[in-house]
């Protein structure tokens, strides 16, 4: 099973890799100048805010490990 965080990373790599290879795609040609301009323009304005939100998610990730951590040391401790 998978943490958040590796879920994460995971889609983000998924996604990068799919952009890497959809231009190999047989029917990547038959598509239209002007569609995969507006692709590019969607996908300029997408990734930077999804490396936003994956940055965000960590800390929020980070946060919740360490308190989740902190209360099972006091279980033992106590």
């Amino acid at each position: 099973m998978f943490t958040e965080s590796e879920w994460t990373h995971n889609i983000l790599h998924t996604l990068r890799l799919f952009l890497e290879k959809i231009r190999q795609h047989p029917d990547f040609a038959s598509v239209t100048v002007s569609d995969r301009a507006l692709n590019a323009q969607k996908l300029r304005e997408v990734l930077p805010k999804a490396e936003k939100l994956k940055s965000r998610l960590l800390e929020q990730y980070t946060r919740e490990y360490k308190q989740y951590y902190e209360e099972q040391v006091n279980l033992f401790l106590f």
